[in-house]
């Protein structure tokens, strides 16, 4: 395998886990588990280094509720945008 090849493989390899770790964050935020949802975001983010990953895990550092809360309301408006 040449070095291009080799690189390429490590680049998809970090976005395979970084996916990964979001859908378990994801996963874990549903739960209303913080911790975990922190941990695995905080994965996502070493990975990434995402600005939108950085601000769920500053979200749900400080205020949990009001990030499930602001989560919860933008899922009930994009059902409802999606009936109309």
């Amino acid at each position: 395998m040449s070095s291009e090849e080799h690189l390429g493989l490590e680049r998809h390899r970090h976005k395979i886990e970084a996916e990964l770790a979001l859908a378990r964050g994801k996963a874990a935020f549903h739960k209303r588990d913080w911790n975990s949802a922190m941990a695995h975001y905080g994965e996502a983010y070493k990975l990434t280094q995402n600005r939108k990953i950085r601000a769920i895990l500053l979200l749900l550092r400080f205020c949990p509720g009001l990030a499930f809360a602001a989560y919860a309301l933008r899922q009930k408006h994009l059902v409802r945008a999606a009936r109309h």
